[in-house]
């Protein structure tokens, strides 16, 4: 009979087999309910699979516990989570506030989707703290956040040629001329800017 060390693999072949298991495309949710199977294994794949999360969604019951969550994610650093293949992070219909963004900004540079739909308690302050730390976020829904302006908006999209979709949280605040603007210095970068009744290209 085998010992228990003769079975062991280093960590690295672990996430291999666990990434080969999305080789088919399936959803975000489907692949992560899938690795929570996998996490109450050991501790060992607890650590692996959460390395491998696809999405994070946050609700008002966790905010109080946000830095122990980030926690979980053991490499580089504790409460680092840049070695996720995808960051999605869903606050929307949360209390989130800026402090609350400065943590998640900081903790998640490679931010992919950031959901803040009727965050009320989110301001220019923690728009800007999202602008400033995260490197790369593609996707971005402000709706209804009604402390976010104009000049941190439109500094979030010229700073980011990644961003590809950005939910305005009003509809009239960019002037023809401003939307023209922005829609030069993109260079060719497009974003859809999503209005309350019409989307825009610029």
């Amino acid at each position: 009979m085998a010992a228990a060390t003769d079975l062991y693999l280093p960590d690295e072949c672990w996430e291999h087999i666990f990434k080969f298991f999305n080789c088919y495309g399936y959803s975000d949710n489907y692949y992560n309910s899938y690795l929570k199977s996998l996490s109450i294994v050991s501790k060992q794949f607890l650590s692996i699979t959460n390395r491998l999360k696809l999405s994070l969604m946050i609700r008002d019951t966790t905010l109080p516990f946000l830095g122990q969550l980030f926690q979980r994610f053991p490499k580089p650093h504790p409460h680092e989570l840049s070695l996720l293949l995808k960051i999605f992070v869903n606050l929307s219909k949360t209390r989130v506030d800026d402090d609350t963004l400065y943590v998640i900004s900081k903790s998640c540079p490679k931010l992919l989707q950031l959901d803040l739909a009727h965050c009320h308690y989110v301001t220019d302050k923690g728009l800007n703290h999202v602008v400033e730390n995260c490197t790369q976020p593609r996707e971005l829904n402000l709706r209804n956040c009604d402390n976010v302006h104009r000049d941190v908006l439109a500094s979030l999209i010229l700073s980011r040629p990644s961003l590809r979709k950005l939910t305005i949280p009003y509809r009239d605040d960019f002037s023809d001329q401003e939307m023209e603007l922005l829609s030069r210095q993109r260079q060719g970068m497009h974003c859809l800017l999503v209005f309350e009744n019409c989307f825009i290209v610029v």
